[in-house]
Formats: structure tokens, sequence, C-alpha cells
């Protein structure tokens, strides 16, 4: 498969820059994208004429957290074959 767009959501920008940088760094040629909370992924998702290929998903974020984000995002029958991965430092 072939990736068009990655979302990074995640409120911590270093995180997101490094996300970045290594997926660059191994060979991922794709537009990356982030928000800095579910809210805002959420807008600019619905903004979005392609919904992105993979979410890497933060679960503690202020405004809309990631669980937050899951509820509103399942109702969204546009983006049902974007792939979720959850990265989070929590326990």
């Amino acid at each position: 498969m072939e990736l068009k767009k990655i979302l990074l959501v995640d409120d911590s920008q270093p995180f997101n820059f490094l996300t970045r940088l290594v997926l660059t760094q191994n060979g991922v040629n794709c537009k990356i994208d982030e928000a800095l909370n579910g809210k805002t992924a959420l807008d600019y998702i619905n903004k979005s004429a392609e919904c992105p290929d993979i979410i890497l998903l933060d679960i503690n974020m202020p405004v809309m957290d990631g669980f937050e984000f899951l509820a509103e995002f399942k109702k969204l029958s546009k983006c049902a074959n974007t792939r979720i991965y959850i990265l989070t430092s929590s326990n």
C-alpha cells in the first residue's frame, strides 16, 4: 500500500518533530500533517478532501483526548479505511 498522507495527533510538538524525522529518515515519502489535539484533528479531517491513510494518536491531550477523538472518528463514514495507531507514554 502506498501511503499518501499520515496525520500525527499529539500535543507534544517535540514528539511530532521527532516522529516526522524518524518517518522520513526511514523512507516514508508522503504528506505528514499534525494536529495538537483531537478537536483540531477532526476539523482537519472534515475539511480535507482525502482522509489520512494512517493516524498516529496520543491519548492524553487538551481540548479533546484520544478516546474522545476515537468516539467521534467512528462516526465518519468517509474514513473507513484509515488505520489508527495509538502512541502514548501513559500507563
